[in-house]
C-alpha cells in the first residue's frame, strides 16, 4: 500500500491551475506543482495548513492509500 495525495484533483474540481493554487495557498510555484502533479514525495506541516485552506478541506481529505502499483 501507498498513500497518494488528491491535491490536484481537488485543485482541478475547483478549476484551480498550478499556478493559481500556488497563489492562493501562498506557496511557490514548485511546491504547488510537486503537490498537484503528485511527484512530491514529502509535505512540511505548514503547506500542508496552507494546501487545506486553499482548497477549504482537511487534511484527511488530501490523502488517500492504495494498492502500490
Amino acid at each position: 500500500m501507498m498513500i497518494v495525495n488528491k491535491i490536484g484533483d481537488l485543485a482541478r474540481q475547483r478549476d484551480l491551475n498550478v499556478q493559481q493554487l500556488a497563489r492562493k495557498a501562498k506557496v511557490s510555484y514548485g511546491t504547488a506543482h510537486g503537490l498537484y502533479t503528485g511527484v512530491s514525495k514529502r509535505l512540511d506541516l505548514d503547506v500542508l495548513d496552507k494546501m487545506c485552506e486553499a482548497l477549504g478541506v482537511q487534511p484527511g481529505d488530501l490523502f488517500v492509500r492504495v494498492e502500490a502499483k
